[in-house]
């Protein structure tokens, strides 16, 4: 279902996935969940730590690079910096 809401309605969605174990949960959070439009800044955080931004980035060390994951994983970090 919050693939399919923008706005505050995927706000809310997303929030009660932050405890999800299903990888294609986490998958997709990592890759889309942040997105909504409001402001990315209310799902960023959700979305790296369930997505699992942090293992996906030291996997860039040891697989060719995966541009998209990279590409969203600095977006999220500037956001906080």
């Amino acid at each position: 279902m919050a693939k399919h809401v923008t706005g505050w309605g995927r706000v809310h969605l997303v929030e009660r996935l932050a405890k999800t174990e299903d990888a294609e949960i986490k998958e997709w959070l990592l890759r889309e969940g942040f997105r909504n439009s409001v402001m990315y800044e209310y799902l960023a955080y959700i979305a790296a730590t369930t997505g699992g931004l942090n293992d996906a980035l030291h996997q860039l060390i040891q697989d060719p690079l995966d541009r998209e994951v990279a590409k969203h994983g600095v977006r999220k970090l500037a956001q906080h910096i």
